[in-house]
Protein backbone atom coordinates (compact mmCIF):
# COMPACT_ATOMS: atom_id res chain seq x y z
CA UNK A 1 0.00 0.00 0.00
CA UNK A 2 1.36 3.29 -1.46
CA UNK A 3 2.39 6.24 1.43
CA UNK A 4 0.57 9.40 2.40
CA UNK A 5 2.43 12.14 0.22
CA UNK A 6 3.63 15.42 2.01
CA UNK A 7 5.20 17.79 -0.24
CA UNK A 8 7.10 20.50 1.86
CA UNK A 9 7.39 24.10 0.68
CA UNK A 10 10.92 26.31 2.21
CA UNK A 11 12.98 29.24 2.34
CA UNK A 12 16.28 27.24 2.73
CA UNK A 13 17.20 24.08 0.76
CA UNK A 14 18.10 20.81 2.88
CA UNK A 15 21.73 20.82 1.01
CA UNK A 16 22.55 24.99 2.34
CA UNK A 17 24.85 25.18 3.87
CA UNK A 18 23.90 24.73 7.97
CA UNK A 19 21.61 27.52 9.64
CA UNK A 20 19.26 27.67 12.55
CA UNK A 21 16.60 27.39 9.86
CA UNK A 22 17.91 24.51 7.70
CA UNK A 23 19.16 22.17 11.11
CA UNK A 24 15.21 22.44 11.76
CA UNK A 25 14.31 21.43 8.08
CA UNK A 26 16.49 18.79 7.55
CA UNK A 27 15.19 17.17 10.75
CA UNK A 28 11.83 17.42 9.26
CA UNK A 29 12.32 16.14 6.38
CA UNK A 30 13.49 13.32 8.12
CA UNK A 31 10.84 12.77 10.46
CA UNK A 32 8.50 12.77 8.18
CA UNK A 33 10.12 10.69 5.55
CA UNK A 34 9.76 7.93 8.24
CA UNK A 35 6.03 7.53 7.68
CA UNK A 36 5.23 9.58 3.87
CA UNK A 37 6.71 10.27 0.98
CA UNK A 38 8.29 13.55 0.72
CA UNK A 39 9.41 16.16 -1.59
CA UNK A 40 10.72 19.64 -1.24
CA UNK A 41 10.42 22.70 -2.92
CA UNK A 42 13.17 25.43 -1.90
CA UNK A 43 15.11 28.28 -2.93
CA UNK A 44 18.94 27.06 -3.14
CA UNK A 45 21.60 30.23 -1.08
CA UNK A 46 23.92 29.19 -4.21
CA UNK A 47 22.22 28.09 -6.71
CA UNK A 48 18.78 28.86 -8.36
CA UNK A 49 16.15 29.78 -7.61
CA UNK A 50 17.13 32.71 -5.68
CA UNK A 51 14.35 34.88 -3.65
CA UNK A 52 14.03 38.54 -4.44
CA UNK A 53 16.98 40.90 -3.75
CA UNK A 54 16.25 42.81 -0.15
CA UNK A 55 16.33 45.85 -2.38
CA UNK A 56 13.62 44.97 -4.44
CA UNK A 57 11.57 43.03 -2.07
CA UNK A 58 11.20 46.20 0.21
CA UNK A 59 10.42 48.14 -2.87
CA UNK A 60 7.74 45.44 -3.86
CA UNK A 61 6.70 45.35 0.02
CA UNK A 62 6.09 49.00 0.38
CA UNK A 63 4.46 49.39 -3.17
CA UNK A 64 2.10 46.68 -2.71
CA UNK A 65 1.46 46.85 1.13
CA UNK A 66 2.69 43.74 1.98
CA UNK A 67 5.00 42.45 4.61
CA UNK A 68 8.93 42.90 3.56
CA UNK A 69 9.82 39.04 3.93
CA UNK A 70 6.72 38.39 2.31
CA UNK A 71 7.39 40.30 -0.80
CA UNK A 72 11.38 38.62 -0.81
CA UNK A 73 10.52 34.81 -0.59
CA UNK A 74 6.99 34.52 -2.39
CA UNK A 75 7.69 34.61 -5.58
CA UNK A 76 6.10 33.91 -8.99
CA UNK A 77 8.76 31.95 -9.44
CA UNK A 78 8.40 29.76 -6.64
CA UNK A 79 4.28 29.94 -6.52
CA UNK A 80 4.70 28.01 -10.36
CA UNK A 81 7.62 25.50 -9.17
CA UNK A 82 4.72 24.81 -6.42
CA UNK A 83 1.47 24.38 -8.88
CA UNK A 84 4.00 22.52 -10.95
CA UNK A 85 4.90 19.97 -8.07
CA UNK A 86 1.50 19.86 -6.89
CA UNK A 87 0.40 18.28 -10.04
CA UNK A 88 2.21 16.32 -10.70
CA UNK A 89 2.85 14.63 -7.01
CA UNK A 90 -0.45 15.53 -5.62
CA UNK A 91 0.02 15.34 -2.12
CA UNK A 92 -2.25 14.64 0.96
CA UNK A 93 -0.72 17.62 2.63
CA UNK A 94 1.42 20.44 2.51
CA UNK A 95 3.89 21.50 4.96
CA UNK A 96 5.06 25.14 4.72
CA UNK A 97 8.17 25.59 6.69
CA UNK A 98 8.36 29.03 7.20
CA UNK A 99 5.73 31.67 8.11
CA UNK A 100 6.81 34.41 5.12
CA UNK A 101 5.48 31.30 2.99
CA UNK A 102 1.99 31.49 4.33
CA UNK A 103 -0.16 32.31 2.06
CA UNK A 104 0.99 29.32 -0.41
CA UNK A 105 -1.07 27.01 1.67
CA UNK A 106 -4.13 28.96 2.06
CA UNK A 107 -7.21 27.47 0.70
CA UNK A 108 -5.70 23.72 -0.47
CA UNK A 109 -7.34 21.16 -1.03
CA UNK A 110 -5.29 19.12 0.76
CA UNK A 111 -4.30 19.44 4.18
CA UNK A 112 -1.99 22.27 5.48
CA UNK A 113 0.45 22.70 8.35
CA UNK A 114 2.61 25.85 8.75
CA UNK A 115 5.93 26.02 10.82
CA UNK A 116 6.17 29.11 12.01
CA UNK A 117 9.25 27.77 14.31
CA UNK A 118 9.15 31.75 15.92
CA UNK A 119 6.05 34.30 15.70
CA UNK A 120 7.14 36.52 13.15
CA UNK A 121 5.72 39.29 14.25
CA UNK A 122 7.04 39.01 17.52
CA UNK A 123 10.17 38.57 15.99
CA UNK A 124 10.31 41.85 14.02
CA UNK A 125 8.90 43.85 17.35
CA UNK A 126 12.05 42.21 18.92
CA UNK A 127 14.29 43.65 16.08
CA UNK A 128 12.26 47.22 16.45
CA UNK A 129 13.22 47.51 20.30
CA UNK A 130 16.69 48.06 19.57
CA UNK A 131 16.80 49.67 16.18
CA UNK A 132 17.06 53.31 15.21
CA UNK A 133 15.51 56.02 12.71
CA UNK A 134 14.00 54.35 8.96
CA UNK A 135 15.22 50.74 10.48
CA UNK A 136 12.79 51.10 13.49
CA UNK A 137 10.03 52.55 11.21
CA UNK A 138 10.05 49.48 9.19
CA UNK A 139 10.48 46.88 11.38
CA UNK A 140 7.64 48.07 13.36
CA UNK A 141 5.40 48.01 10.00
CA UNK A 142 6.75 44.48 9.56
CA UNK A 143 5.52 43.55 12.86
CA UNK A 144 1.82 45.42 12.17
CA UNK A 145 2.23 43.12 8.70
CA UNK A 146 2.42 39.88 10.22
CA UNK A 147 0.22 40.44 12.92
CA UNK A 148 -2.33 40.36 10.35
CA UNK A 149 -1.41 37.80 8.45
CA UNK A 150 -0.83 35.02 11.00
CA UNK A 151 -4.66 35.87 12.53
CA UNK A 152 -5.51 34.65 9.15
CA UNK A 153 -3.18 31.53 9.08
CA UNK A 154 -4.64 30.56 12.39
CA UNK A 155 -7.88 30.03 10.87
CA UNK A 156 -6.90 28.61 7.50
CA UNK A 157 -4.35 26.03 8.26
CA UNK A 158 -5.16 22.59 9.75
CA UNK A 159 -2.36 22.56 11.77
CA UNK A 160 0.16 25.25 12.99
CA UNK A 161 3.89 24.23 15.19
CA UNK A 162 6.09 26.50 16.86
CA UNK A 163 9.76 25.32 18.49
CA UNK A 164 9.07 25.99 22.39
CA UNK A 165 6.62 26.93 24.82
CA UNK A 166 7.44 30.56 24.73
CA UNK A 167 7.15 31.13 20.82
CA UNK A 168 3.16 29.43 21.69
CA UNK A 169 2.10 31.76 24.22
CA UNK A 170 2.83 34.07 21.34
CA UNK A 171 1.02 32.54 18.91
CA UNK A 172 -2.42 34.11 17.84
CA UNK A 173 -4.15 30.80 17.83
CA UNK A 174 -3.62 27.22 19.33
CA UNK A 175 -0.44 26.22 18.06
CA UNK A 176 1.96 23.00 18.99
CA UNK A 177 5.22 22.84 20.13
CA UNK A 178 8.11 20.61 18.04
CA UNK A 179 11.42 21.71 19.37
CA UNK A 180 14.39 22.09 17.97
CA UNK A 181 16.87 19.41 18.89
CA UNK A 182 20.81 18.27 18.17
CA UNK A 183 22.06 15.13 17.35
CA UNK A 184 24.02 12.95 18.97
CA UNK A 185 27.77 13.53 18.80
CA UNK A 186 31.16 12.35 20.68
CA UNK A 187 31.77 14.78 23.63
CA UNK A 188 35.41 16.47 22.67
CA UNK A 189 37.50 16.38 25.55
CA UNK A 190 38.38 19.56 27.62
CA UNK A 191 41.89 18.92 26.34
CA UNK A 192 40.84 20.65 23.28
CA UNK A 193 39.85 23.96 24.51
CA UNK A 194 41.71 26.97 24.68
CA UNK A 195 42.41 28.94 28.07
CA UNK A 196 40.27 32.27 27.83
CA UNK A 197 39.17 31.45 24.73
CA UNK A 198 35.06 32.56 24.29
CA UNK A 199 33.16 31.57 21.08
CA UNK A 200 30.46 33.15 19.95
CA UNK A 201 28.72 30.91 16.53
CA UNK A 202 26.39 31.79 14.34
CA UNK A 203 25.01 33.29 10.90
CA UNK A 204 27.15 36.36 10.72
CA UNK A 205 25.07 38.14 7.83
CA UNK A 206 21.88 38.02 10.28
CA UNK A 207 20.93 40.94 12.19
CA UNK A 208 20.31 39.89 15.51
CA UNK A 209 23.87 38.10 15.28
CA UNK A 210 25.69 40.88 14.07
CA UNK A 211 23.98 43.51 16.91
CA UNK A 212 25.30 40.80 19.32
CA UNK A 213 28.59 40.97 17.62
CA UNK A 214 29.05 44.13 18.27
CA UNK A 215 27.66 44.03 21.46
CA UNK A 216 29.77 41.71 22.88
CA UNK A 217 33.05 43.30 20.99
CA UNK A 218 32.03 46.78 22.27
CA UNK A 219 30.41 46.39 25.78
CA UNK A 220 31.25 43.39 26.81
CA UNK A 221 35.16 42.47 26.10
CA UNK A 222 36.63 45.86 28.13
CA UNK A 223 35.51 44.08 31.13
CA UNK A 224 36.70 40.58 30.09
CA UNK A 225 40.55 39.72 31.78
CA UNK A 226 43.26 40.35 29.45
CA UNK A 227 44.13 36.60 28.97
CA UNK A 228 39.95 36.99 27.42
CA UNK A 229 39.95 36.17 23.75
CA UNK A 230 36.58 36.18 21.32
CA UNK A 231 36.30 33.97 18.12
CA UNK A 232 33.70 35.10 16.23
CA UNK A 233 32.56 31.86 14.33
CA UNK A 234 30.20 32.02 10.90
CA UNK A 235 29.60 32.20 7.52
CA UNK A 236 29.15 36.05 5.42
CA UNK A 237 30.85 38.34 8.14
CA UNK A 238 29.70 41.58 6.44
CA UNK A 239 31.92 44.88 6.44
CA UNK A 240 30.82 45.59 10.38
CA UNK A 241 31.66 42.08 11.76
CA UNK A 242 35.13 41.96 10.25
CA UNK A 243 35.32 45.70 11.61
CA UNK A 244 35.52 43.89 14.77
CA UNK A 245 38.82 41.72 14.42
CA UNK A 246 41.71 42.79 16.73
CA UNK A 247 44.30 41.72 18.71
CA UNK A 248 41.84 39.69 20.96
CA UNK A 249 38.81 39.48 18.46
CA UNK A 250 39.06 36.74 15.34
CA UNK A 251 36.48 36.95 12.95
CA UNK A 252 36.46 33.12 11.29
CA UNK A 253 34.00 33.85 8.20
CA UNK A 254 32.82 30.26 7.15
CA UNK A 255 34.58 27.40 8.60
CA UNK A 256 34.46 23.52 7.70
CA UNK A 257 33.56 21.84 11.40
CA UNK A 258 31.65 24.45 13.50
CA UNK A 259 31.32 21.85 16.31
CA UNK A 260 35.34 21.94 16.12
CA UNK A 261 35.60 25.83 16.60
CA UNK A 262 32.90 24.73 19.92
CA UNK A 263 35.27 22.01 21.18
CA UNK A 264 38.31 24.59 21.10
CA UNK A 265 36.15 27.18 23.26
CA UNK A 266 36.54 27.67 27.10
CA UNK A 267 32.90 28.88 27.07
CA UNK A 268 30.47 29.60 24.50
CA UNK A 269 28.65 32.82 24.74
CA UNK A 270 25.05 34.11 22.84
CA UNK A 271 25.14 37.46 23.53
CA UNK A 272 21.89 38.34 21.56
CA UNK A 273 19.71 41.60 22.06
CA UNK A 274 16.58 40.04 20.41
CA UNK A 275 14.25 37.71 20.96
CA UNK A 276 15.10 35.99 17.72
CA UNK A 277 16.01 32.77 16.36
CA UNK A 278 15.73 28.70 16.76
CA UNK A 279 18.22 29.05 19.66
CA UNK A 280 20.32 25.87 18.38
CA UNK A 281 23.50 27.22 19.19
CA UNK A 282 22.74 27.00 22.84
CA UNK A 283 21.64 23.46 22.23
CA UNK A 284 24.32 22.78 19.97
CA UNK A 285 27.07 24.04 22.44
CA UNK A 286 25.34 22.43 24.95
CA UNK A 287 25.26 19.00 23.18
CA UNK A 288 29.40 19.73 23.23
CA UNK A 289 29.69 19.41 26.53
CA UNK A 290 30.43 23.46 26.58
CA UNK A 291 29.14 25.66 28.85
CA UNK A 292 26.91 28.52 27.60
CA UNK A 293 26.47 32.06 28.65
CA UNK A 294 23.12 34.33 27.41
CA UNK A 295 21.63 37.18 27.43
CA UNK A 296 17.89 36.63 28.59
CA UNK A 297 16.97 36.76 24.99
CA UNK A 298 19.66 34.70 23.61
CA UNK A 299 17.98 32.53 26.12
CA UNK A 300 14.70 33.40 25.05
CA UNK A 301 12.03 29.86 25.04
CA UNK A 302 15.49 27.65 27.27
CA UNK A 303 15.16 29.55 29.95
CA UNK A 304 14.75 26.43 31.89
CA UNK A 305 18.29 25.08 31.64
CA UNK A 306 19.41 27.30 33.41
CA UNK A 307 21.93 25.74 36.09
CA UNK A 308 21.99 22.95 33.69
CA UNK A 309 24.38 24.10 31.39
CA UNK A 310 23.41 27.27 30.62
CA UNK A 311 24.60 30.89 32.68
CA UNK A 312 22.21 33.56 31.97
CA UNK A 313 22.94 37.14 32.33
CA UNK A 314 21.22 40.31 31.82
CA UNK A 315 23.42 43.88 30.99
CA UNK A 316 27.39 43.92 29.86
CA UNK A 317 28.37 43.77 33.89
CA UNK A 318 26.52 40.42 34.66
CA UNK A 319 27.61 38.87 31.49
CA UNK A 320 31.22 39.40 31.64
CA UNK A 321 31.09 38.70 35.39
CA UNK A 322 29.66 35.39 34.01
CA UNK A 323 32.03 34.67 31.87
CA UNK A 324 34.93 35.45 34.06
CA UNK A 325 33.95 33.43 36.19
CA UNK A 326 33.88 30.41 34.34
CA UNK A 327 37.24 31.12 32.85
CA UNK A 328 38.38 31.22 36.56
CA UNK A 329 37.01 28.28 37.64
CA UNK A 330 37.61 25.21 35.51
CA UNK A 331 36.50 22.61 37.59
CA UNK A 332 32.60 24.63 37.64
CA UNK A 333 32.82 25.18 33.85
CA UNK A 334 33.41 21.45 32.81
CA UNK A 335 31.01 20.30 35.45
CA UNK A 336 28.26 22.55 33.88
CA UNK A 337 29.11 21.17 30.46
CA UNK A 338 28.59 17.90 31.32
CA UNK A 339 25.34 18.70 33.06
CA UNK A 340 23.70 20.05 30.08
CA UNK A 341 25.20 17.46 27.63
CA UNK A 342 23.71 14.82 29.37
CA UNK A 343 20.18 17.19 29.58
CA UNK A 344 20.61 18.31 26.04
CA UNK A 345 20.94 14.55 24.79
CA UNK A 346 18.51 12.83 27.02
CA UNK A 347 15.60 15.82 26.33
CA UNK A 348 16.80 17.23 22.80
CA UNK A 349 17.44 14.76 20.61
CA UNK A 350 16.21 15.21 16.99
CA UNK A 351 14.57 11.57 17.22
CA UNK A 352 11.77 12.94 20.01
CA UNK A 353 11.16 15.69 17.82
CA UNK A 354 10.32 14.09 14.76
CA UNK A 355 8.32 11.77 16.35
CA UNK A 356 6.32 14.09 18.13
CA UNK A 357 5.96 15.58 14.39
CA UNK A 358 4.42 12.25 13.09
CA UNK A 359 2.21 11.67 16.10
CA UNK A 360 0.88 15.63 15.83
CA UNK A 361 0.63 14.37 11.71
CA UNK A 362 -1.31 11.39 12.95
CA UNK A 363 -3.75 13.12 15.57
CA UNK A 364 -4.55 16.02 13.91
CA UNK A 365 -4.71 15.37 10.32
CA UNK A 366 -5.47 11.63 10.24
CA UNK A 367 -2.46 11.24 8.31
CA UNK A 368 0.64 8.55 9.01
CA UNK A 369 0.26 5.40 10.74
Amino acid sequence: MSRPRVLVVAKHHIDDPPSGGVLRLRATVGALSEAFDVRVIAYRERGRPRPMSARAALGLALLRGDAYQVARWDTRRLRAALERELDRFRPDALHVAAPALGRLGVGRSMRAVLDMMDVESAFAGEMARVAHGPRRALLEREARKFAELEAGFCRDYDLVIVSSAREADRARCEAEIVPNGVDAADEPGWERAVAGRIAFVGLMSWWPNVDGAEWLVRDVLPLLPPRASIEIVGRDPGRRVLALSGPRVHVTGEVPSVGDHIAQASVVVVPLRMRAGTRLKVLEAMALGRPVVATPEGADGLEYLAGQGLVIADGADAFARAVTDLLDDGERARRLGRGGRELVLREHGWDAAGERLRSLYRDRLGLGG
